[in-house]
């Protein structure tokens, strides 16, 4: 069944219907794979470039040349180039991406293996590190890379952690005039946009701060 979906999707790749189907049929799997690289960026950034490469995998899958699982597998491993191009704009160290990445990436695997949420004395056991290493880690995680004042479109953009939201992202994001659908695309990467830092959004908009702040307030609250 499943690569008689696949081969339906390739046929018709607007067929929203059976899009829908193979994201019920995968959608554990390719979650799991995009919240291993969770932490950095917002999970609505991870979430939309995901998909996407989740869709690029299905549109490309060959039978012949392997498992489902396995194709989807290595399209998201493209993720990685995302956050470590992007690491500067959100300002953190690579060391410290990688540490968030592995801390993550543990925190899904024992999830699936324990069937709940590991505590941080799990996760750190499994690592070999110090309890208060992985809990200081944990905590300074940023879940945006905006302002740290903007804490209701951090708060939106961390609870946006099943793939399924993206549905709403895109009618939200329809919703918009042109102008805003350009400014929400270089806020979140929607639809694979370069993400901007602030400064850069700014002069690319000609917007002062305060008005990229509003921006950002009003595309929260539509997000809700």
């Amino acid at each position: 069944m499943s690569n008689e979906l696949i081969a339906q999707f390739q046929a018709d790749p607007t067929n929203k219907e059976i899009e829908r189907k193979l994201f019920d049929e995968y959608g554990s799997y390719i979650k799991s794979n995009i919240n291993k690289w969770s932490g950095p960026l917002p999970q609505i950034v991870l979430d939309t470039h995901g998909r996407h490469h989740a869709l690029e995998a299905f549109k490309t899958y060959n039978p012949a040349l392997g498992s489902v699982h396995t194709h989807l597998y290595n399209n998201l491993q493209q993720l990685s180039r995302l956050i470590y191009a992007n690491a500067n704009a959100i300002k953190i160290p690579e060391d410290q991406v990688m540490k968030i990445g592995r801390i993550n990436s543990t925190k899904a695997f024992l999830t699936d293996e324990l069937g709940y949420e590991p505590s941080i004395d799990e996760i750190a056991d499994h690592l070999h590190l110090p309890s208060v290493h992985v809990e200081k880690i944990i905590k300074n995680q940023r879940a945006d890379f905006i302002n740290d004042s903007d804490t209701e479109f951090q708060q939106i953009a961390a609870s946006n952690k099943d793939i399924s939201t993206s549905g709403k992202i895109f009618s939200y994001q329809k919703s918009l005039n042109s102008d805003q659908q350009k400014q929400f695309n270089s806020l979140t990467g929607f639809e694979n946009t370069p993400i901007l830092t602030p400064g850069q959004f700014g002069k690319k908009f000609n917007l002062k701060p305060y008005q990229v702040s509003r921006l950002k307030t009003f595309f929260a609250k539509g997000l809700k």
